[in-house]
């Protein structure tokens, strides 16, 4: 879904950031469906061509090697245009058991990360409203990815960056219990801060809820799955619509650097 847009008119820009198999790509598509308007009585859902179709996979690894961005304009939300900035995975398990190669890996996957990076924030976008960490809710242990991305959005963003960061928390089962997740990524200074300031930050989502047949006539798992994942993305949007934007000048400089 790629819309021409006037630079005038109201957009919103977020960049997702998550570890291979954290579920991003099916939330980015489950978080489409929620913008256009799809309700659980339509019998119709809206699916991404994330990556090559053509290509097949291990599914332990990234399913996505480039950043795209996706712009989906929401009737929903007052016409506004929606950037939707996948980001690639991080923590794949290739070259897992030989050191060397994994090294080798991870200083290529650096240089990479800069250069795509650059290429996003030189020519492609101005301004951000948020960074949105999409972790799965059972993760409980700190992790090579999640100390790698802290360092390179404090590399990358001036320290008021964390006023624009939020958490989308994947494969929950329900909204009534505070996800493992959520203590980890507490660890972080901008999530403990938030908490501090009993902001909300955090988001539990059952992504695979939208595109699960639902039960008629009954209250069905995938039906308050996604009752509750439906409640939580309005919240989310609002909170996105709420932000002061980030310009991403001094991001540019730092790259440069």
């Amino acid at each position: 879904l790629n819309i021409e847009y006037s630079s005038k008119e109201k957009s919103i820009s977020i960049l997702f950031v998550g570890q291979s198999g954290a579920g991003k790509s099916t939330f980015i598509n489950a978080y489409v469906n929620h913008i256009l308007g799809i309700t659980k009585d339509d019998k119709i859902r809206y699916k991404l061509i994330i990556g090559d179709a053509k290509k097949e996979k291990d599914q332990t690894q990234s399913q996505t090697d480039f950043i795209t961005i996706y712009n989906v304009r929401s009737l929903k939300y007052d016409n506004i245009l929606f950037k939707l900035i996948d980001t690639p995975g991080a923590g794949d398990t290739r070259n897992e058991n030989d050191k060397e190669k994994s090294e080798l890996n991870k200083n290529k996957k650096e240089k990479e990360f800069l250069e795509m990076y650059n290429k996003l924030f030189s020519k492609e976008i101005g301004q951000l409203n948020s960074i949105v960490f999409v972790v799965k809710a059972s993760e409980n242990r700190e992790n090579e990815f999640q100390k790698r991305i802290v360092k390179n959005i404090t590399n990358l963003f001036a320290e008021d960056i964390g006023k624009n960061c939020l958490a989308v928390l994947t494969h929950t089962d329900s909204d009534r219990k505070i996800p493992d997740a959520v203590q980890l990524m507490e660890k972080m200074e901008i999530f403990k801060n938030k908490t501090k300031n009993k902001e909300k930050w955090y988001f539990p989502v059952s992504s695979q809820s939208y595109f699960e047949p639902f039960e008629k006539d009954t209250i069905s798992i995938p039906l308050a799955s996604f009752v509750f994942t439906e409640k939580s993305l309005i919240i989310f949007t609002q909170i996105l619509m709420s932000l002061k934007v980030y310009y991403t000048k001094e991001t540019k400089r730092n790259l440069e650097l």
